[in-house]
């Protein structure tokens, strides 16, 4: 009996890709640690990450308005792509990410369930556009500039490029929704 559920153990530690040693063994491959700016970067651009996505697949679901939707899908695609290369990257360390968006962006992405139309795209962009992305060429910036790992400070280089173009679309949906809001209604809305 003793023997079946240590194999039964050992089978649930292999599926779920952890390891499994005799108390008091001495693990052979110590796990390494990142500095505290590379733990923090790590942390900060992983839940950033996640929060775009979630609240862009949010806006897919709720918006009807075309440039929201295709900023949206951007966000999916170019973050989900980013998320698994930080994700990659951390793995080969024995370094975990964190598994959800943090306690502000989660209430964020809630209060985007709240509301729907216009006030939805408002609120949308407002979160995650522009004062998103600064944050995010900020963060990224800081860790390609002063990063102590080579393969974060790597990742933040040649995803840098992407977040300034996210930023710009950002500022430039900002702006059509602004020239939107200035306009009187057309006669066939009324």
């Amino acid at each position: 009996m003793k023997s079946f559920f240590i194999q039964t153990l050992a089978g649930v530690a292999v599926a779920l890709g952890v390891g499994l040693m005799p108390a008091g063994a001495a693990q052979q491959a110590p796990m390494k640690s990142l500095a505290q700016h590379d733990s923090s970067f790590v942390e900060e651009a992983a839940q950033a990450g996640m929060a775009e996505v979630m609240a862009a697949k949010l806006a897919l679901d709720k918006s009807h308005d075309d440039a929201v939707r295709n900023f949206a899908q951007r966000m999916i695609d170019d973050h989900t792509k980013a998320n698994d290369k930080l994700k990659s990257i951390v793995k080969a360390k024995n370094i975990s990410v964190p598994g959800q968006p943090s306690k502000e962006q989660l209430k964020k992405i809630d209060s985007l369930h709240k509301v729907s139309g216009d006030k939805f795209n408002q609120r949308y962009t407002e979160f995650f556009g522009v004062p998103a992305h600064e944050k995010a060429v900020n963060l990224f910036e800081r860790e390609a500039n002063s990063g102590s790992d080579a393969d974060l400070r790597d990742f933040a280089q040649n995803t840098l490029p992407t977040l300034r173009e996210h930023l710009q679309m950002a500022r430039d949906l900002q702006g059509q929704m602004s020239a939107m809001q200035t306009r009187p209604p057309r006669a066939d809305r009324q």
